[in-house]
């Protein structure tokens, strides 16, 4: 129990550091992902494009988030 307090605050920044790996690597792209889906499909339905358009929106929007090359 000595060595917990001893190393407390290495201990928070290495879970802080933990935790926004999870979100950069985790959390930020699946909410991208699912964000730029419903993107896509509505746009191809207002242009009453098909499956090709909708590949297309999904790209561009995870182009324009950083998630596409």
């Amino acid at each position: 129990m000595e060595k917990l307090k001893q190393y407390k605050y290495i201990i928070l920044i290495a879970l802080i550091i933990l935790g926004f790996i999870f979100y950069w690597y985790s959390y930020r792209p699946y909410r991208i992902t699912k964000l730029c889906i419903t993107s896509a499909v509505d746009r191809a339905n207002e242009i009453k494009g098909g499956q090709t358009s909708a590949r297309y929106f999904f790209w561009k929007c995870q182009k324009q988030y950083g998630l596409a090359e």
